[in-house]
Formats: structure tokens, C-alpha cells, sequence
């Protein structure tokens, strides 16, 4: 059974459901640094995903796919934050 995380935004396992997938590593977000956004120093942030459409030509299938890139946006004015030199999202 699957549970949502409302304010992590994601889905987390129920404890007696057993699957084969690595557990998560648990990770102290308390001094962790808040990002804000670069324009308006608002801390919140919205998911989006900008759709991309990939040619047959350069495609690895040879056929015409969609791929969605999952992107966050400021809350307040929609500025897309930059996740340049950010190695991994957990």
C-alpha cells in the first residue's frame, strides 16, 4: 500500500507492505538549507514538467517519443528554479 506524503509531495510505502526496492536512505532535514527563489525569495515551490517531443531521426526507439522533464516553479511569480549543479533529487 502506497501513502502520500502531502508536504514531501510524494508517495511512501506502508510498513507491512513488502517489496524487493533499496529502502530510502533517511536523511535530517533540519539544517538542511531552504531554497528560495532567485527572483522573489519566495520558499515555495510548485512541480511542473515541460514535454519535450523527440524525433524518430534521433530517438533510441527509431519511432517519435514524448518526454516529460519534471521542472519546480516559484509559487508566487513562476520563475523556474535552477537546479544547475545539483547532482540528484531524493
Amino acid at each position: 500500500m502506497l501513502r502520500y506524503h502531502r508536504f514531501l509531495g510524494e508517495y511512501n510505502e506502508h510498513e507491512t507492505t513488502k517489496t524487493n526496492t533499496q529502502p530510502k536512505a533517511q536523511v535530517d532535514l533540519e539544517n538542511a538549507q531552504t531554497m528560495r527563489c532567485e527572483k522573489c525569495d519566495n520558499p515555495i515551490f510548485i512541480q511542473g514538467y515541460i514535454v519535450k517531443k523527440i524525433s524518430a531521426i534521433t530517438s533510441p526507439t527509431g519511432k517519435e517519443v514524448i518526454a516529460p522533464v519534471q521542472v519546480f516553479n516559484c509559487g508566487s511569480c513562476g520563475h523556474l528554479l535552477n537546479l544547475a549543479g545539483i547532482d540528484e533529487l531524493i
